[in-house]
């Protein structure tokens, strides 16, 4: 899977950011038509998380209310970038099928890597968010 969607707004604190994902209609192999939410976070205060890591869940909603919940995690905040007028952040890990699976991907299995890249322009409350997916997904 290779998809391009957005976030909205993000917030952080002294320990995480969080980026709430825009809604994005996609069509993906063995998920087909949905729409795509994104969540991503980032931990680095080492006193909260060891070791600081990203998270990323992936959140597929088809029309008939079928769910399927990926969760994305690297051990590491990943290359964080800027050329003045944008901010860019790219993390590389490892995904997995995760809980609230439900509908007909309620008994799904996968895994494989990800690749992301988020980029906000400076002032802006929102961005872009490039996801690329690779591994095995089917029914158990």
């Amino acid at each position: 899977m290779d998809v391009n969607t957005g976030f909205d707004f993000s917030q952080g604190e002294c320990c995480a950011f969080w980026y709430f994902g825009t809604p994005t209609a996609v069509k993906v192999p063995r998920v087909g038509p949905a729409t795509l939410t994104t969540f991503f976070i980032q931990c680095f205060a080492a006193f909260v998380c060891s070791p600081p890591n990203s998270q990323l869940t992936l959140r597929f909603e088809t029309s008939k209310g079928d769910t399927l919940t990926l969760l994305g995690y690297a051990p590491n905040l990943g290359t964080s970038t800027s050329n003045g007028s944008t901010f860019e952040l790219a993390v590389e890990g490892v995904w997995s099928v995760t809980s609230p699976s439900i509908g007909r991907f309620a008994h799904y299995v996968g895994s494989g890597t990800f690749s992301f890249l988020l980029a906000q322009p400076f002032g802006s409350i929102g961005g872009s968010e490039h996801v690329t997916l690779a591994g095995t997904l089917e029914p158990n």
